[in-house]
């Protein structure tokens, strides 16, 4: 009898761990559209990184990616070398992303923890990227441009969410205000599956844009 309670309260605590995540989902994907122009003919690029660190150069590499698949360039040079053929234009792309999190995760965290509010809403996170690119070519004068997206999520995880738990046992409230107070900046540890989720649109968007200006130049 007290091995099937032992096993009743294990189930019961782990059922109410997993009560206390949300799953990753991004609320705007499909808010970023961008029809893909159309070149006359095909011509030859090359990528600069004009941004700043390893973040910045994942959402370089994921529009690259983009550029190839469209089918619309005999060549996209990335990264761009002195010793491979000068490409008819250079593109100078400098993504600037800030993540961050929402006052709102302190009134999630309290008084949300009354009713399992981070498990069945999560926390709210943002990705602002302003995105700028410069076209270089021989032909005329260089042209800029900029893009700016805001990608909204909504997530949570047990090293978060555990003020629910310690509140409905133990602290009665205290831990979540407490707590509160820290859960309204961003989750370092959601980065990379935030990325995930928005990498793929973020680059299709940024690489119709750039075949949309190609065309006007």
């Amino acid at each position: 009898m007290k091995i099937l309670k032992f096993l009743v309260s294990v189930v019961f605590v782990g059922v109410f761990l997993e009560g206390c995540t949300y799953a990753m989902k991004v609320n705007n994907l499909d808010e970023y559209y961008s029809s893909s122009g159309y070149l006359s003919k095909k011509i030859s690029i090359g990528i600069v990184n004009n941004g700043q660190g390893q973040i910045s150069e994942k959402h370089i590499d994921e529009i690259v990616f983009q550029l190839r698949a469209m089918n619309q360039f005999t060549e996209v040079q990335y990264p761009l070398s002195s010793k491979s053929k000068k490409p008819d234009f250079v593109i100078e792309i400098g993504p600037r992303i800030k993540y961050d999190g929402s006052g709102l995760n302190f009134l999630i965290n309290w008084p949300g923890v009354y009713i399992f509010m981070p498990g069945w809403n999560g926390y709210k996170y943002t990705a602002d990227i302003k995105t700028e690119i410069k076209y270089v070519s021989e032909k005329g004068q260089p042209v800029e441009k900029r893009y700016e997206m805001l990608f909204k999520a909504n997530q949570s995880e047990f090293d978060r969410t555990w003020t629910v738990p310690a509140d409905w046992f133990l602290t009665f409230g205290v831990s979540s205000l407490i707590g509160g107070f820290f859960v309204t900046s961003f989750d370092e540890d959601v980065q990379p599956e935030f990325f995930r989720y928005y990498s793929q649109p973020y680059a299709k968007f940024i690489a119709n844009k750039i075949v949309v200006d190609l065309s006007t130049l």
